[in-house]
């Protein structure tokens, strides 16, 4: 799960993820109730892959500019 890349959707991955990575799940230790027993489950950390941060980057330089290159006036 940790390898797959989806762009566009949501998906329910990172909880998956969160869900097979329990101490509880991972020792067969659960019930029925387990979502209910582990509100941690549905807390996800965003994930920041390497094409998301080259996507932000661009976007921050096309919107604020590249800090050490002076901006230039059109009119002049």
């Amino acid at each position: 799960l940790q390898e797959m890349r989806i762009r566009g959707v949501k998906t329910n991955i990172p909880f998956l993820r969160n869900v097979i990575q329990h101490a509880k799940f991972a020792s067969g230790d659960y019930t029925t109730k387990f979502l209910e027993e582990a509100p941690e489950l549905f807390t996800i950390k965003t994930s920041r892959d390497r094409g998301t941060k080259t996507l932000e980057y661009i976007g921050n330089v096309t919107i604020n500019g590249f800090p050490s290159v002076e901006k230039v006036s059109r009119n002049e």
